[in-house]
């Protein structure tokens, strides 16, 4: 059966090209806008990975990837944060830290997108 990758990102462009590439790969995507609609479909949707913008207006993404990790609902699904391109070093080690599988730097390439997908859940 197809691997679901769950697609949170307040961006529709982004979203839109995420989710081309990742289904024309074969895999089956939800979108979420925000944190809210993320937490409901990570529930019933039941993800193998997670893409989350750690840049979505008034989240912080160290703390929401934290909350996620504790989520049972989210059980073993694996997380990628998507951050711009100025975000520092030290930024992203806060991400790994707090749970993040993965830390992807915006410009993303949909190729590069399904390749790390693709490795995370072999």
């Amino acid at each position: 059966s197809a691997k679901k990758v769950l697609i949170v990102e307040g961006d529709k462009r982004s979203a839109t090209s995420m989710e081309k590439a990742l289904q024309g790969a074969g895999f089956e995507t939800r979108l979420a806008t925000d944190g809210f609609s993320a937490g409901a479909l990570a529930s019933t949707f039941g993800p193998n990975v997670m893409t989350f913008d750690v840049g979505m207006k008034g989240i912080d993404g160290a703390s929401a990837i934290k909350l996620m990790r504790d989520d049972a609902r989210l059980g073993l699904a694996k997380i990628i944060a998507v951050t711009s391109a100025s975000t520092s070093k030290k930024k992203k080690e806060k991400l790994r830290a707090a749970g993040a599988d993965e830390v992807l730097t915006r410009p993303l390439r949909g190729a590069d997108l399904v390749e790390r997908i693709t490795d995370l859940t072999c």
